[in-house]
């Protein structure tokens, strides 16, 4: 199976000169993103997946950006899990069913039992969303040279009308030309920094996941 992977580096502008963005006639609805998220869930199905995740800070909802920490995690269904941080600590975890393993600071690993199964989910399982006037709806649109995405969604949630940056959160959804979601941007206030997390997906058939003790 192809991967699919992508990068971006911020919630709506761009690298410089990579990209063109520029809205459609129509703002879409919350039915327009829960749609096409149901119809990547019909392409993936049941694809194990790999998530690569980047979290920055900021004293401003527009950056500049500092990293902060990394990590990668997979999952295959039902219910395997792999997580391994990349920066700001080098933990090292596995859970399948009920069994839960983990290596800190290149140590041994550890067996421990967690008290449910947690069960994988699609990544573009619908969830939901607040209706307008607490959350804005806006499509965008992409080209780059040898890469085209079939939709992007920003979606702008309040906590209340009138709501500061401070309490607004920017989501936007990534999906390829496939229609498959491929990457989930976000910026939101943690009541100390301004938060950017960027997770990028790939779907890959091959990934493994198994038991780390001999």
């Amino acid at each position: 199976m192809k991967k699919t992977l992508v990068s971006a580096s911020g919630i709506v502008f761009l690298f410089a000169g990579m990209y063109v963005i520029t809205a459609q006639n129509r703002d879409p609805t919350m039915v327009d993103l829960i749609r096409t998220m149901a119809e990547s869930e019909k392409i993936t199905k049941t694809t194990p997946y790999r998530s690569v995740v980047t979290v920055e800070t900021g004293e401003q909802p527009v950056g500049p950006w500092k990293p902060y920490s990394s990590w990668v995690a997979e999952a295959i269904f039902p219910d395997r899990h792999y997580l391994k941080y990349t920066s700001r600590g080098n933990g090292e975890y596995v859970t399948i069913g009920k069994d839960r393993y983990a290596k800190e600071n290149d140590g041994e690993w550890i067996k421990s039992q967690a008290e449910a199964i947690r069960s994988v989910m699609n990544l573009a399982t619908p969830r939901g969303f607040s209706s307008p006037p607490l959350s804005d709806f806006f499509r965008l649109s992409s080209r780059e040279t040898g890469e085209q995405y079939s939709a992007i969604f920003k979606v702008v949630s309040r906590k209340k009308v009138g709501a500061d940056a401070k309490e607004t959160v920017q989501t936007t959804y990534w999906f390829d030309e496939k229609g498959i979601f491929v990457m989930q941007e976000s910026v939101a206030y943690n009541g100390f920094n301004f938060v950017h997390r960027t997770e990028r997906y790939e779907y890959d058939a091959d990934i493994k996941i198994e038991v780390p003790i001999k």
